[in-house]
């Protein structure tokens, strides 16, 4: 499968500056999706636990 943006923008250079703004949302949205991941499930035990904590102090 070819990549649809190399041939719309073929001969057009995108700025530097937008480029990187693109990458760190890319990374921000990685990040996150890695620690949802981590927390919700690899380890559901320790979400459910900061509910309780939560459940437990507004008590």
């Amino acid at each position: 499968m070819n990549n649809p943006f190399k041939q719309i923008f073929q001969f057009y250079e995108v700025p530097g500056t937008l480029k990187q703004k693109v990458l760190d949302d890319i990374n921000s949205i990685k990040s996150t999706i890695h620690i949802t991941d981590l927390f919700l499930l690899k380890y559901p035990s320790n979400f459910i636990d900061i509910i309780n904590k939560k459940i437990k102090k507004d008590r």
